[in-house]
């Protein structure tokens, strides 16, 4: 409310320099979702060996996840979809520090778990299985920032076969919708080269062998 105004050119000549408006204002602040922010992954590039097995992800090594209004991602999802290259990859987890129904292997329908925390469950469809996008649907409380860094840092990818480059986003949503303009999710984009698996020569350590300069 504005009770008083006053100006600087004073009372000479009988004015007047006050005035009391008696004027209200209402100001409203309308908070937006801020999305959240994923570091040290967009653009990166992580080598698998092809027929090697589940592998780490390196360019998930330092990635990490805040959010500024968010304290836990409850009603959200990750998402890592697939935009180029031999779609016959499987994802799975390092089965320590995260485990999908307790073990590495993740499958349809299972619970992620941090330290006995659910973080969320994998999609009854998308299960990241032989090419297929992964997405998995996060859970309140336990899918909070840090979980969810940890669950990043410690995916592993195999392919069985297919080399070269594989293109892949990552899509990262907070569950917490878009009121007045706000942005729920932020996808960033990553690659992974799958490389050949190198030949193995066995059987010869030690082993001498001859032959003649020259010679047939």
């Amino acid at each position: 409310t504005i009770t008083s105004l006053s100006d600087n050119a004073g009372t000479a000549n009988g004015g007047d320099d006050t005035s009391a408006p008696n004027v209200s204002s209402t100001v409203s602040i309308n908070a937006t979702n801020d999305a959240p922010v994923v570091v040290n992954l967009a653009n990166e590039t992580s080598n698998i060996i092809a027929a090697a097995g589940p592998s780490p992800v390196t360019g998930f090594g330092d990635a990490m996840v805040s959010d500024a209004d968010s304290g836990d991602y409850g009603g959200g999802f990750l998402t890592l979809a697939q935009t180029s290259g031999t779609t016959n990859g499987t994802w799975s987890l390092d089965g320590v520090n995260v485990m999908a129904g307790g073990d590495s292997t993740i499958s349809a329908g299972e619970t992620i778990e941090n330290g006995g925390v659910t973080i969320g469950t994998v999609d009854s469809v998308d299960d990241g299985q032989a090419g297929r996008d992964l997405i998995i649907q996060f859970a309140s409380p336990g899918a909070t920032s840090a979980r969810i860094t940890t669950l990043l840092q410690n995916l592993e990818y195999a392919a069985s076969g297919g080399l070269g480059d594989r293109g892949f986003t990552l899509t990262l949503n907070d569950g917490d919708g878009n009121p007045n303009g706000g942005d729920p999710d932020t996808t960033v984009a990553f690659t992974i080269a799958v490389t050949p698996n190198p030949p193995v020569v066995s059987n010869v350590d030690g082993d001498a062998a001859t032959f003649t300069e020259d010679g047939n």
